[in-house]
């Protein structure tokens, strides 16, 4: 596989994901996710070698900022504010319990 078929299989299994997700009212992220690791990791059709190099980091960087964009079209603040007090838990209890839980266990495995 050469470098300009992966980024056009890519960018043709991206149009696709959102098509579907359109037409199904789905979330579009969901099935971008799917899609990529139908094609990448589980059946092995692009290559990450083949597109390694000094493009990753501009297509990451603009994939990264296209999805962060469509989480907030999709954000409405009313049911943020409905919201408000489990999200305040995820972040204080969620990290807390997340820090113990993984120094606990850098503490036993690297027995200190």
């Amino acid at each position: 596989m050469d470098f300009l078929f992966g980024v056009a299989l890519i960018l043709t299994l991206g149009v696709g994901a959102q098509w579907l997700a359109w037409h199904y009212n789905l979330p579009s992220i969901l099935l971008l996710l799917v899609a990529g690791f139908l094609a990448g990791p589980v059946l092995g059709v692009i290559d990450p070698a083949v597109l390694q190099g000094r493009w990753v980091y501009p297509f990451v960087s603009i994939s990264i900022g296209i999805i962060l964009f469509e989480g907030g079209l999709d954000l409405r603040l009313s049911e943020l504010r409905e919201v408000g007090g489990p999200i305040l838990n995820l972040i204080t209890i969620g990290v807390l319990v997340t820090w113990f839980v993984g120094a606990g266990a850098v503490y036993v495995i690297q027995d200190f």
